[in-house]
């Protein structure tokens, strides 16, 4: 069981990290230098770091709270 929750755990881990990350380029890529256009693309950069640092956060959360239960048991 274990094992088990270690390998999705790992798994699920990398795959929103790489999502995460390719979200992060095709949103940051693209930025443009016109007035309107720079701010908006800030905007939607910030939004997309925040999103992966939330996705590890709540990854965090998850393994703190299984570790915590194994250990207590």
């Amino acid at each position: 069981m274990r094992l088990g929750f270690l390998a999705s755990y790992i798994v699920i881990m990398w795959a929103l990290l790489i999502g995460g990350t390719f979200i992060l380029l095709k949103i940051v890529a693209p930025m443009q230098l016109e007035a309107g256009e720079f701010a908006t693309s800030i905007f939607k950069g910030a939004i997309a770091l925040a999103m992966v640092a939330i996705w590890l956060a709540i990854l965090v959360a998850i393994k703190n709270f299984y570790v915590r239960r194994k250990l207590v048991s």
